[in-house]
């Protein structure tokens, strides 16, 4: 399932998913793509899985997009999401 959520969620290029996989070919991936699309149209499981998978990167797309490209955007907005639960729980401030 790692191959079909890189290629359909992420439009990584078959061959870069198979390089991040480890010295796979693009037909490989091409074929789990299109075995886990063949599967998710039968299988309620698959499904369901790739569901939570998907709501679990949309809930931190930004926070992962950041940490990729910039350790600084990453860490102001981190800072900002953290520091209104840190003001709450922390009296000493």
């Amino acid at each position: 399932m790692l191959m079909y959520l890189l290629r359909t969620q992420l439009s990584i290029p078959y061959e870069e998913v198979g390089r991040l996989i480890g010295s796979r070919d693009h037909s490989t991936v091409m074929h789990a793509v299109n075995k886990i699309t063949q599967l998710a149209t039968t299988d309620v499981h698959i499904r369901e899985d790739m569901l939570k998978i998907k709501t679990l990167y949309e809930d931190n797309k930004y926070y992962l997009y950041t940490y990729q490209h910039s350790s600084y955007i990453y860490t102001q907005s981190y800072e900002q999401r953290v520091e209104p639960i840190i003001n709450t729980h922390n009296t000493e401030r």
